[in-house]
């Protein structure tokens, strides 16, 4: 065989090899799109089922702090009387202005919680709908809001002491 033979078929081989190289790059290319599709699947699922677990976590801690003796009886209280029932001192009920503000307070942030999305809709209304929308519907819970909106001068607005609880209404 001669030189020049010899080179031609060596360019054709390697020209193949190039070919198939190339044909190979983009299948593995393919490949790899694929397993990443399919890998970022499984990360987004196990984020979502995470963030399922952590709603749970802030459900139940929060379930928890309203279920002690610290909030149990006024919760009961407002939950198990009509909307006219006292619950502040100065209306003729038992418990104190800073305990129906702290129980306000945890609302509040159960709100903002299920606002950035660290709550679901269904766990939170599942857990505390009943015991918020009593809250807010007892008279005397809603004439003390009205009091401390009038001492702070914010009636309405972004500022105004426990506005965020609208928040509730978007929950239930």
């Amino acid at each position: 065989m001669n030189k020049q033979k010899f080179w031609d078929y060596l360019k054709k081989f390697i020209d193949i090899i190039q070919s198939l190289a190339i044909i190979g790059g983009i299948i593995f290319g393919i490949l790899q799109l694929y397993f990443l599709q399919i890998q970022t699947k499984i990360q987004s699922d196990a984020l979502i089922a995470s963030n399922i677990i952590a709603s749970a976590n802030y459900v139940l801690d929060l379930s928890k702090q309203l279920d002690s003796p610290k909030y149990s009886e006024l919760i009961n209280a407002i939950s198990s009387n009509n909307i006219n029932y006292p619950i502040l001192k100065n209306d003729g009920g038992k418990f104190t202005e800073g305990k129906v503000e702290n129980l306000l307070g945890i609302y509040e942030t159960i709100g903002d919680l299920y606002e950035e999305n660290l709550i679901s809709k269904k766990m939170a209304y599942n857990e505390f709908s009943d015991d918020i929308e009593a809250t807010f519907c007892n008279n005397s819970i809603q004439k003390y809001i009205k009091k401390i909106r009038e001492e702070d001068g914010i009636l309405e607005g972004d500022r105004a002491f426990f506005q965020d609880l609208k928040k509730w209404q978007k929950i239930s």
